[in-house]
């Protein structure tokens, strides 16, 4: 899931040619912030799945 969340913004940026650069500079906030919000998200859930893969090799 992750992975496909990565995705997002760069398939918008190829669909739309809005970009995180073009969206920050021509001010389109709330495309910015969708495409931000998927890039944290993924990889919270990116960091989570690693410390999980971790913690499994310790046990």
């Amino acid at each position: 899931g992750s992975l496909i969340g990565l995705s997002i913004p760069i398939v918008n940026g190829f669909c739309t040619g809005n970009w995180l650069w073009v969206s920050y500079t021509k001010g389109y906030d709330q495309i910015l912030f969708i495409d931000v919000f998927w890039i944290v998200i993924s990889i919270t859930g990116l960091l989570i799945l690693s410390k999980m893969n971790v913690k499994q090799k310790k046990s």
